[in-house]
């Protein structure tokens, strides 16, 4: 398959000694690097000669999608990637998955829930991304969340998905229909939770990454927002005292899983 490759020569040049922001990496960039970002649902690289602003690329990324206006991104899900770190999520991946089988294998009570989770982890798709604001609005005001780029970066954009993912139950891998101003409640109602699974601690994991720790005093007296395309984990009830970081480890590699797509709805 064909990549179109769109080129774009900016007219505001950078100092040689420009640094990324933090949010990004420490490592200076040289006004004679270039920046590529890939935009895969569209066929597209984005290629600049030297360094620009995340602003420019969200810029760039707009306008192209405005020649498809029924596949308007929902900003609040997007990805920035960067594809050369993905060895370091596919550990986190594989230590999670061998805690897990560890875990079945010594403690009957969770052996099963472990599996299921063996196996929805194995079926999920996780990427290195960038925990970055990618509200253009935003970001054009905010200087110090408009790192200058430069490197190889995937951006995933995708139309809103009305669904929500509920991992740590039968069915991990199939989302559900979201409810509107639905509560964790409401969520729970429709998952089927194997034995061992604890609906007094949940972690919602917002599309942007962010991560709520939500006990059940806490989310039967507060409502916790909820976003199109948010993960709902339900992790162990009690789990011996060499898993104790599982639940949360679980929770934090689900911040790095690839976003709901309409194909993941079907």
């Amino acid at each position: 398959m064909i990549r179109q490759l769109i080129t774009f020569i900016p007219t505001v040049f950078f100092s040689a000694t420009a640094v990324l922001f933090s949010t990004l990496t420490s490592a200076p960039v040289n006004a004679g690097e270039s920046l590529s970002v890939t935009l895969p649902d569209m066929e597209i690289s984005l290629n600049y000669a030297q360094p620009v602003r995340l602003d420019q690329v969200l810029t760039d990324t707009q306008n192209l999608k405005l020649q498809q206006p029924q596949a308007m991104p929902f900003w609040l899900a997007a990805q920035f990637i960067e594809p050369s770190n993905n060895a370091d999520i596919d550990e986190k991946k594989k230590a999670a998955i061998h805690q897990l089988q560890t875990l079945a294998a010594n403690d009957k009570d969770s052996s099963h829930k472990a599996h299921l989770l063996i196996n929805a982890l194995q079926k999920a798709q996780f990427n290195f991304r960038h925990f970055i604001p990618l509200d253009n609005d935003h970001v054009r005001l905010k200087n110090e969340d408009n790192p200058l780029l430069s490197g190889q970066y995937t951006l995933l954009t995708s139309p809103r998905v009305n669904k929500v993912r509920i991992f740590g139950t039968q069915n991990s891998w199939y989302p559900v229909d979201m409810i509107e101003h639905g509560t964790i409640d409401q969520y729970l109602e429709q998952a089927a939770l194997p034995e061992n699974s604890d609906t007094q601690l949940v972690f919602v994991i917002q599309p942007d990454g962010a991560l709520i720790t939500a006990d059940n005093a806490y989310w039967n007296t507060k409502p916790v927002f909820i976003a199109p395309g948010a993960t709902i984990y339900i992790g162990f009830d009690s789990l011996p005292d060499e898993f104790e970081h599982l639940n949360q480890d679980i929770a934090d590699l689900l911040r790095y899983q690839t976003p709901l797509t309409d194909k993941d709805a079907e």
